[in-house]
């Protein structure tokens, strides 16, 4: 009894009462989006004193990585909250904990490679108001702890591309020129003789062919889920398909990040191309941005 007088004493029931009203009324992931994004605009007032005194990485946004692929072209590897899912111990939608792949990502990420871009979500980064409202509060609640995780793991003197460069239809809001967007990511291809790494069944599904102007030369099929598993023999059939003269593009999740990699230590030129193929297809057939389509957009074939 004395027990519950003290709680009655010291325990503020009124607070709770009115917190527990305030839920029924509002919801907290709402709420935190409008505290971050009224913090950011208010940042606008320190920010010239804020910035010098956080760690930076120079990530370069979509027209930049793409003009940067297209005249100076080299093998390139993709993160986002995937790869960093794998990199923390924990399971993606795609692949499964695999500490082997976890150890993987991070070395790529620590130790600069001449012969790979390495593409982070420039979003991460940069600001999102340009996107759709579904996104923009995507990075509003999740970017600061993901840019924190990369700023923490990431080589400060090297020059990071956008992960997120080939796609963009789910992202961007409607006043956003695709046909120019998807004109340049095509251009890419154009006159290549192309070998695509991607998982089973994939490829089929698809209406319109981004790779249109060029030549798709062969394909090697892989798991679409925990595809890492298999990865000494998807590695070793790309390895018999592609010539050194091919442009290797991975659509394959987290494995295709090391594979991209490991391409260009064998010579080849490979991009880790993520989900382009599909996000050109949905823009061609106009899908509808409903909460419901861009979940199954997302989610394993």
């Amino acid at each position: 009894m004395s027990v519950i007088n003290t709680l009655k004493k010291t325990f503020n029931w009124q607070r709770l009462k009115n917190n527990l009203f305030y839920l029924l009324k509002y919801d907290l992931f709402d709420e935190r989006y409008k505290i971050k994004d009224e913090t950011i605009e208010d940042c606008i007032y320190e920010f010239d004193e804020i910035k010098p005194n956080l760690k930076q990485l120079d990530v370069l946004d979509e027209n930049d990585t793409i003009e940067l692929l297209k005249t100076q072209p080299k093998s390139f590897a993709r993160y986002g909250d995937g790869e960093i899912a794998i990199m923390r111990g924990e399971d993606s939608i795609f692949q499964e904990y695999n500490a082997k792949l976890a150890s993987r990502l991070k070395e790529l990420l620590i130790r600069k490679k001449d012969n790979l871009y390495i593409g982070l979500n420039s979003s991460y980064f940069h600001s999102p108001t340009r996107y759709s409202s579904r996104n923009r509060k995507f990075y509003r609640l999740y970017a600061t702890e993901y840019r924190r995780f990369f700023v923490n793991i990431c080589d400060p003197n090297n020059v990071y591309l956008d992960a997120c460069c080939f796609g963009g239809y789910f992202r961007h809001g409607d006043t956003f020129d695709f046909d120019a967007h998807f004109s340049k990511v095509k251009e890419l291809f154009k006159g290549k003789s192309i070998v695509i790494v991607c998982g089973t069944g994939i490829l089929e599904k698809l209406e319109s062919n981004i790779f249109e102007l060029g030549t798709v030369k062969g394909i090697v099929s892989a798991p679409t889920k925990n595809a890492f598993d298999k990865y000494d023999i998807i590695l070793k059939e790309t390895l018999q398909k592609a010539s050194k003269d091919d442009l290797v593009c991975i659509i394959l999740g987290m494995t295709a990040t090391v594979l991209a990699a490991d391409l260009a230590d064998a010579g080849y030129l490979a991009w880790d191309v993520g989900h382009m193929a599909k996000d050109y297809d949905a823009y061609i057939k106009k899908l509808e941005k409903t909460d419901a389509v861009i979940d199954n957009f997302f989610a394993p074939d």
